[in-house]
């Protein structure tokens, strides 16, 4: 093998090894998500962890498309229309917390500390992103991984406005 070719199986290999990593956090922001949804009491709450919970199965979802591609040495590319998201339409975007839980939050403090669990998660995945898409030699490898930096970015914006919400309650 040509020094050439054993470079490209490097940075195949290597690309492979933070795939599987993506699509692991992926897949625990989505278990995270669904048992925040199923545990929180407050119907709002419940709606928004499961609208998160379906976005990190559309992440893992897409990362896993490109893996498969990479191990079938095709070509992979990033359709940035067919993975768009209607923003308005998301249950992240409004406050997860009715007034009566607002009223009672000293007392069932879940969905908060859900809240700063998540916010913790988002950061670290915009961080695991942005590293990824600043090192990636692919056009568009670069482009998913900045695609991903922006979606995580607005989950952590949404749940930084609600646990701001919370706090202008109590």
């Amino acid at each position: 093998v040509s020094s050439k070719g054993k470079m490209e199986l490097e940075r195949g290999t290597q690309l492979l090894k933070v795939l599987k990593e993506a699509i692991k956090a992926e897949s625990d922001g989505y278990y995270f998500y669904q048992m925040a949804g199923e545990k929180s009491k407050d119907l709002n709450a419940k709606e928004v962890f499961r609208s998160l919970a379906q976005d990190e199965l559309d992440h893992g979802s897409v990362l896993k498309g490109l893996y498969h591609a990479i191990m079938k040495k095709s070509e992979y590319k990033f359709d940035h229309k067919r993975h768009k998201r209607d923003k308005s339409k998301s249950a992240s975007h409004r406050s997860i917390f009715s007034t009566k839980l607002k009223g009672k939050i000293r007392k069932n403090n879940f969905a908060v500390s859900a809240l700063r669990i998540a916010q913790m998660m988002e950061k670290d995945a915009i961080s695991f992103y942005d590293r990824h898409a600043k090192q990636s030699q692919h056009p568009e490898l670069k482009s998913l991984f900045n695609f991903l930096v922006e979606w995580e970015t607005d989950h952590l914006w949404a749940l930084v406005r609600q646990e701001s919400l919370l706090e202008r309650a109590e």
